[in-house]
């Protein structure tokens, strides 16, 4: 008994502790970047610089570039490694979404190109058995991808929302989630019946929302114009949505209108990333809804994307833009990494 208070205990102290990211090194950006990420144990990093994605060897914060990757012709918008596999996808404004192998000499080479959006695509989702990629784009569109002998696009489901800007799946894998540039929620299923996606339940909104991310099967949190996230959570019963909560995020400005830098959401850490106006938020989801501000970063543009690692050891970001109005550069340029530490 006493074994089991103590590690009860111990647990309610890793659930309080207190930390923040701090800065451990920078790096002068090759152009704008607009998608980051790092593969399952860190040790790789890729960013997309206008059209080109760059490969990074990473270790403790420190970058080595390997390779640099020119098959897309237009601004590179989202990444995502694969964890069971040395794969990566990419997707840009030429509406193509890429997926990237190693060769026998240790070389990421395209692998095979996905063709079906007819504009550009802003969010790519993998599924946890890594045969399904759920991709959504200007087009109104989402499409799905299954893995057979190549990826082939099994599904679409079309009109039934605006731009898409983000999704999500849940912790079951069988429940996915949707924003766009209506000020609507879209929740998808698999039907039992012939296994094909459904819309289960629409959400209205009073504002756009940019981000939205699961938190769990029974929790999600979208992000909206005005700068603040709802929270909305699942009827046990009759399995639907509504409205739990709402959290307004600290800002010099409510509006915040870029959809990359997309709502992410660590387990392990129960921390959940935000990016708005010129703030990146982390923010601890307790239980009951109980909100712990982690760290507040403020930049001096509002152009700052990036993401966290999986294990959230990590955040790198990019700031950077060109004030047309002054004509002069605003924000680092750079791309940052921060390493957390206990406080």
């Amino acid at each position: 008994m006493d074994s089991n208070n103590n590690q009860q205990n111990e647990a309610k102290k890793l659930e309080i502790k207190n930390f923040s990211y701090e800065i451990v090194s920078s790096y002068p950006s090759k152009g704008h970047s607009y998608a980051m990420a790092f593969n399952h144990d860190c040790s790789l990093l890729i960013a997309g610089f206008e059209s080109q994605i760059h490969i990074y060897e990473h270790k403790e914060g420190v970058l080595i570039q390997k390779q640099i990757l020119r098959e897309h012709l237009y601004q590179v918008n989202t990444l995502k490694f694969f964890e069971k596999s040395n794969l990566f996808i990419s997707s840009s404004s030429e509406s193509v979404i890429i997926i990237w192998s190693i060769d026998s000499n240790n070389q990421w080479i395209p692998q095979q190109k996905l063709l079906g959006h007819t504009i550009q695509i802003n969010c790519l989702e993998l599924n946890q058995n890594e045969d399904l990629i759920v991709s959504g784009a200007y087009d109104k569109t989402i499409k799905f991808w299954e893995k057979q002998n190549q990826w082939i696009c099994q599904q679409t489901i079309s009109n039934q929302c605006g731009a898409v800007y983000q999704l999500s799946f849940n912790d079951s894998q069988n429940q996915l989630i949707c924003c766009s540039d209506d000020p609507l929620i879209l929740i998808l299923q698999m039907s039992q019946n012939d296994q094909q996606w459904i819309v289960f339940q629409k959400i209205k909104l009073d504002q756009i929302g940019y981000r939205l991310c699961f938190i769990d099967d029974y929790l999600f949190t979208i992000q909206l114009t005005q700068g603040k996230l709802q929270f909305f959570e699942s009827d046990q019963e009759i399995k639907t949505f509504k409205l739990k909560t709402e959290l307004k995020l600290k800002s010099d400005s409510p509006q915040d209108q870029n959809i990359f830098f997309p709502l992410q959401y660590i387990k392990t850490k129960r921390l959940l990333v935000s990016k708005n106006y010129q703030n990146v938020h982390l923010i601890r989801i307790m239980e009951n809804y109980q909100f712990h501000p982690v760290q507040s970063i403020q930049y001096d543009g509002t152009a700052i994307f990036g993401c966290l690692s999986k294990d959230g050891e990590y955040l790198i970001t990019f700031d950077g833009e060109i004030d047309m109005y002054n004509n002069k550069q605003v924000g680092s340029y750079q791309l940052k990494i921060r390493k957390v530490k206990d406080l």
